[in-house]
C-alpha cells in the first residue's frame, strides 16, 4: 500500500524522486493511475470513498476531488454516491512479466492526458502481447516526473515520450550502457536514440489543400511557440503550403497561444479559417471566436489535432475535424524497431516519421466571404 505523509507540494517532490515543479493532484491523480495498471483492477472494483482515500495518500479532499475529477474524465474511475470511488476502465489488464521477455520502460508524457490517454492504452497492450513469431515484452510505465533508473539493470529499452530535458543526461548514461533509447516527439532529437515524429509538415500541407477546396483563401496557424521540433514541422508545413497555392500569409495570421489575447478582432476576423496544432490551442480559439459572436463553423472554419473523441466545444457543439496522429502505425514502428537485432536497428540520432490521418467532422464548411 501507498502512504505518504501531509507533505508540502515541494516536500512531495522531493521525497518522491520528482524532477519537475507539479501540481499535487497531479502527483496523486498520476499515482491513483500507475496503481490501476500495475494492479489490473477489473471494472466495477471499489478504491474506497474520497475520505479513504485521503487517509491513504494524506492529502485534503479537495486534492483528491481533482485527481479523481481527471480521471475521471479521461474514462478510468466513476463516483457514485454511498459506494465510493469505482473502477470503470475495461482496458487495464497487465499480463504478468515473463522471464523470457526483454524489460522495456514507457516515459509518459505531461501531455498524455489531454489526447485520451492512447500512448499507454494501446503501446502496454500491443508490445505486452505478442503471437510468435513476434516477440512479447515487459512494459513498465513511469510518469514523466518520476526517474528513470540510473544503471542498465536487464533493461532493454526505454521508450520516452517527449522527454523533459532534465532525463537526457539519463538516457545518455542507459544508452552508453546498450539500453536502446526511442524518444517520440522530444523537443530535439537525440543523439544517442531513435527519434520519432508525427509526420507534421506532411499533415499541414494536406490540412491547407482541404481548406483552399473549400474556398479559403485567408488561412491562419495557431500553434505553441516553436521551441519544439514538432510545432516547427506545422509552421514548415503550413509556409511551404500556402506558398505552393501562392495564398499570402496575412499580418497575425500566424499566432502561437500567448499572443492570440493580444491580437485585436479586426485582426481575426480577418482569417476565415485555422489550424490549431494542439487540442488546447482549438479550446482557446474556440473561446475567442465565441466572445467575438463568431460561430464554428458558419463564420470560421478550423482544423486540429490530438483530439480523438470530437466532442462539441464551448457550447458550440460542433466536433472538430483533426489530423491526429496514427497511433496503430507507431506501435507497428516502435515494434520494428525494438524487434531489430543490433545490426538491423537504425543508427542513433535517426529521425523518422508516423503519418496523421484525417478525421474529416462539421467543422469546416465552404468560405462564405
Amino acid at each position: 500500500m501507498f502512504m505518504m505523509k501531509n507533505y508540502s507540494e515541494k516536500e512531495f517532490n522531493s521525497r518522491h524522486g520528482t524532477i519537475l515543479p507539479v501540481p499535487l493532484y497531479q502527483l496523486i491523480r498520476d499515482r491513483i493511475l500507475l496503481d490501476l495498471y500495475r494492479n489490473s483492477y477489473p471494472a466495477g472494483s471499489v478504491l474506497g470513498t474520497e475520505e479513504d482515500l485521503c487517509r491513504k495518500f494524506q492529502v485534503s479532499r479537495k486534492t483528491i476531488r481533482h485527481a479523481v475529477s481527471e480521471l475521471e474524465q479521461a474514462g478510468y474511475l466513476k463516483r457514485r454516491q454511498r459506494v465510493g470511488v469505482v473502477v470503470t476502465e475495461k482496458d487495464l489488464l497487465v499480463h504478468p512479466p515473463q522471464d523470457e521477455n526483454r524489460k522495456v520502460i514507457l516515459l509518459l508524457p505531461r501531455w498524455n492526458y489531454s489526447i485520451g490517454n492512447w500512448l499507454e492504452r494501446i503501446i502496454v497492450h500491443d508490445l505486452g502481447t505478442a503471437t510468435p513469431p513476434a516477440q512479447a515484452f515487459d512494459v513498465e510505465m513511469r510518469l514523466f516526473h518520476d526517474p528513470l533508473p540510473e544503471d542498465s539493470g536487464g533493461l532493454y529499452a526505454v521508450i520516452a515520450v517527449d522527454p523533459p530535458l532534465q532525463h537526457l543526461s539519463t538516457l545518455e548514461r542507459l544508452a552508453g550502457q546498450g539500453v536502446r533509447v526511442i524518444a517520440v516527439e522530444p523537443q530535439t532529437s537525440l543523439y544517442m536514440g531513435l527519434n520519432i515524429y508525427p509526420d507534421n509538415l506532411n499533415a499541414a500541407g494536406e490540412a491547407i489543400d482541404y481548406l483552399y477546396r473549400y474556398g479559403h483563401r485567408r488561412i491562419g496557424l495557431l500553434s505553441h511557440p516553436c521551441i519544439h521540433f514538432s510545432f516547427q514541422l506545422w509552421l514548415d508545413g503550413y509556409i511551404r503550403a500556402m506558398a505552393e497555392h501562392e495564398l499570402p500569409i496575412l499580418p497575425h495570421a500566424i499566432l502561437d497561444n500567448r499572443n492570440l489575447a493580444k491580437c485585436a478582432d479586426h485582426e481575426l476576423r480577418r482569417i476565415t479559417a485555422w489550424i490549431c496544432t494542439t487540442q488546447s490551442n482549438v479550446e482557446e480559439l474556440a473561446a475567442r471566436l465565441k466572445g467575438m459572436g463568431l460561430s464554428i463553423p458558419d463564420d470560421v472554419s478550423v482544423i486540429g489535432s490530438d483530439d480523438p473523441s470530437g466532442d462539441g466545444l464551448l457550447g458550440q457543439d460542433v466536433p472538430i475535424t483533426v489530423y491526429a496522429p496514427d497511433w496503430r502505425e507507431l506501435v507497428q514502428l516502435l515494434r520494428r524497431l525494438l524487434e531489430m537485432g543490433d545490426r538491423g536497428a537504425a543508427n542513433p540520432g535517426s529521425v523518422l516519421y508516423y503519418p496523421l490521418v484525417p478525421v474529416h467532422r462539421a467543422s469546416v464548411e465552404k468560405c462564405r466571404l
